[in-house]
């Protein structure tokens, strides 16, 4: 509920603009792809943490020069604010700013890419597959390291026109009595 009245209260600038405790993050959205090129009309999107997510808040479009800016945000340790930038598809967050009376003001620099559907970049740097058989239990861990490097995102293809694209996909039979997952990360 807090979150929801936070994001209420942001998007509607009940703080006001008069307040002198009034920050600001200015920015630029610029292409990796092609150089660090400024992006025109990419979606930037403010988040800001509540409740241990980061909920958003504001959004505009950056402008020719690939710059935007948001204004009359609350300051004070307790608003973490999370830039971002939406581009093909894809969301580029930023870093993550604090706003205080003393720094209210932030300029970030948001990183997009070309999307690309074929071919894939993506190479498998190392795949390691550890096979432990215990009683009534076959055990298989398998670790992969995957790298792109090209300047792109790799967003994959549908199989099937009008379903989301793939990117990766791994697939366990069927036929298994139960799957579990020791660990999930990125």
């Amino acid at each position: 509920m807090l979150g929801a009245q936070l994001a209420l209260m942001l998007s509607l600038g009940v703080c006001g603009p008069g307040n002198s405790d009034q920050g600001v993050i200015t920015g630029v959205v610029v292409n990796a792809s092609q150089g660090g090129a400024p992006s025109p009309r990419a979606d930037v999107v403010l988040r800001v943490q509540a409740e241990g997510e980061f909920l958003p808040v504001a959004s505009t479009a950056s402008d020719e020069q690939g710059r935007f800016r948001f204004k009359d945000l609350p300051v004070g340790g307790e608003y973490v604010y999370l830039p971002g930038a939406n581009w093909a598809e894809v969301h580029y967050p930023g870093v993550r700013l604090q706003l205080t009376e003393a720094r209210s003001q932030a300029a970030v620099r948001l990183e997009v890419c070309d999307a690309v559907a074929h071919p894939s970049p993506l190479v498998i740097k190392r795949q390691e597959i550890l096979i432990k058989p215990e009683t009534g239990v076959l055990r298989v861990t398998e670790s992969l390291l995957i790298d792109n490097p090209t300047s792109t995102t790799y967003v994959g293809r549908a199989e099937v026109k009008g379903a989301e694209p793939v990117t990766l996909q791994l697939g366990i039979p069927s036929d298994f009595e139960r799957t579990t997952f020791h660990k999930e990360f990125f």
